[in-house]
């Protein structure tokens, strides 16, 4: 992954180092401070004279557990990549080497990204040749095999990384052209392209895409749905300050979602929740001289859900971090209560003489509302079979005046029942007399 860094950066030349420099947009301010911030030691180091690692910007791990790495060309150290064996630590060689010795390979070769797909072969972003090879990996030597190279008719320039959808279907980040291409190996149709500003870190995560990139004002993490093109809207943008974005790296996506960033500027990487968008802070934040992390450039995990990360610096260092623990699972939500009609009307009863002009009947609310609140009342007062009177009163009242001359004389039946959304509920009876 190689980062390219404006004029505009921050950051700036003393005595001959390069100093980080917060950036207004960061420094002192307390929304880019994570909820936790982590210091994992690695549980494995590749480092030292017999790695030939310097500038390490590229990071892939084989099906077979192998670990890919590119040196970016720079001064007097050579562009390469370097396989190191799936159990490699410590200052070893690498198995096989590809350098400017091996097909398509110059003197002047800057390998940046680099991806190995489930086939096993390793497709390289040649960053200088604005090319897409791609090569049969030996098991030890330098005897790669190139099986394709697609570079001008493309239109790709400054190829910066590489993500596989298939054993053929490739995205790559083309830094010059501010795109994002969907190529298959050896063709040099565009399939789909992506507009967006500066992309560097490309990866896959079911059937998204996420693109880490944008100038050094505003870095950025995007992620498209599988159908996205042209100048098609992100579905998220993960930037602004709480982010604590600053000179971005390689982009990779764990097993549970999680988004994790290399970020330059502060040494760390960011990781996001699955869902993060817009001015989101971290989830966590890697770093501290415990992981040794130091400039990270690109970040891979391998089949167990270990952290790789590559360090760009003149020594250059691989990184294998412990895989973070699975976020806790959300409970899911109650389900709603269950509804039913209410229970019958309580204490039912008609007050008033049995000859006066008029009577009331009065009743108070069913013990069981049935999880919804009550509506209205039905009220039906009878003479044997024939009803005499009926009437529907809201849920506030809960009593009513009847007249004498809406009765009959005789042995009457009052019926009361409470009705909510899901129904009537039975009804509540009493009886009650009438004489002249």
């Amino acid at each position: 992954m190689r980062r390219a860094l404006a004029a505009t950066a921050a950051a700036a030349l003393v005595a001959g180092a390069l100093a980080v420099i917060p950036s207004p947009a960061t420094a002192g301010d307390p929304a880019v401070r994570p909820a936790a911030t982590i210091a994992p030691a690695p549980d494995r180091v590749i480092s030292g004279p017999l790695t030939g690692l310097q500038r390490p910007v590229g990071l892939a791990i084989g099906p077979d557990g192998r670990i890919f790495v590119s040196n970016f060309l720079s001064g007097s150290t050579l562009g390469s990549v370097r396989v190191f064996a799936a159990d490699a630590a410590g200052d070893t060689a690498p198995g096989a080497v590809l350098d400017s010795t091996s097909p398509g390979m110059s003197f002047l070769t800057k390998p940046a990204g680099i991806v190995v797909g489930t086939d096993g072969r390793l497709h390289m972003a040649a960053y200088n040749d604005n090319a897409i090879r791609t090569y049969a990996v030996p098991a030890s030597g330098n005897g790669f095999v190139m099986q394709s190279a697609i570079g001008a008719a493309t239109l790709i320039s400054a190829p910066n990384d590489l993500a596989t959808t298939s054993p053929t279907g490739l995205w790559v980040t083309s830094g010059g052209t501010d795109e994002v291409v969907r190529l298959e190996v050896g063709s040099t149709t565009r399939l789909r392209t992506l507009s967006t500003s500066a992309p560097l870190g490309v990866a896959v995560h079911g059937t998204s895409l996420y693109v880490s990139g944008g100038n050094p004002a505003a870095p950025y993490v995007k992620i498209f749905t599988a159908g996205a093109s042209g100048p098609a809207t992100p579905s998220r943008t993960i930037s602004g300050p709480a982010t604590g974005l600053e000179e971005v790296g390689g982009v990779a996506v764990d097993r549970y979602g999680r988004i994790y960033v290399a970020n330059g500027a502060d040494d760390s990487v960011r990781v996001f929740a699955p869902g993060a968008n817009g001015n989101a802070a971290p989830v966590f934040v890697i770093s501290g001289a415990a992981t040794q992390i130091d400039y990270p450039s690109d970040l891979a995990f391998d089949a167990a859900g270990r952290l790789w990360v590559a360090n760009d610096t003149a020594t250059g260092k691989v990184l294998r971090l412990p895989a973070l623990a699975a976020p806790p699972v959300p409970r899911p939500p109650a389900p709603p209560p269950r509804t039913t009609a209410p229970s019958k009307p309580r204490a039912l009863k008609v007050t008033g003489k049995t000859t006066a002009k008029k009577r009331t009947v009065r009743w108070k609310a069913p013990a069981r509302s049935g999880g919804t609140r009550v509506l209205r009342y039905r009220v039906v007062i009878k003479k044997g079979k024939k009803a005499l009177l009926a009437r529907t009163v809201s849920a506030s009242t809960r009593r009513l005046i009847v007249k004498r001359s809406k009765l009959r004389t005789g042995r009457l039946t009052v019926h009361v029942r409470a009705v909510n959304a899901k129904g009537a509920g039975p009804y509540a009876t009493t009886r009650f007399r009438v004489r002249r």
